[in-house]
């Protein structure tokens, strides 16, 4: 806020400060190589999914890793639901389920972020997510209320619209 004077931080507090930073970031580093090795390696596997989820839920803007989500969603699901039988397409909407899921908790922690819109758009189109349009406006509708000038949700919220039509 403007014109507030900080809280003036004892050595004792900086240091535990410094020091949480300090591990808070090695974890993220941790988290971060073992995805982009299994990326390096091409492993396009519920394993990758599962070790980028743990990185995007500290960093949600790792564009990198969000790729290769959508590579891995790819690979393991195909393109889309058409001419799949029900066991497949069963397995797909559990996989929109779980990105719906993922990026909601991505959109808790920053609701401006590009990356996270991204895939929330391309998992509609992927899976031929019409069953989710209601969902997206309610969410919209959600997170407009609580700051209208995010146009990343506006954006979202006119592709649902037009593509209900």
């Amino acid at each position: 806020m403007h014109n507030v004077k900080k809280k003036q931080l004892t050595a004792e507090q900086q240091a535990a400060r410094r020091k949480e930073n300090v591990e808070r970031a090695a974890h993220y580093s941790a988290l971060s190589r073992a995805a982009m090795a299994r990326r390096a390696a091409g492993q396009l596997d519920a394993g990758s999914l599962a070790a980028v989820a743990r990185v995007l839920e500290v960093n949600p803007d790792h564009a990198t890793l969000w790729n290769f989500r959508r590579e891995c969603l790819q690979a393991m699901h195909g393109p889309g639901t058409a001419g799949k039988g029900s066991a497949a397409a069963a397995a797909l909407r559990a996989a929109c389920e779980l990105e719906f899921a993922l990026t909601q908790a991505c959109l808790a922690a920053n609701p401006k972020s590009y990356p996270v819109w991204f895939q929330r758009m391309w998992v509609l189109q992927w899976g031929e997510c019409v069953w989710a349009y209601a969902r997206e406006l309610k969410l919209t509708t959600k997170l407009l209320a609580l700051d209208e000038r995010n146009f990343h949700c506006w954006t979202h919220r006119r592709f649902v619209v037009r593509a209900r039509m």
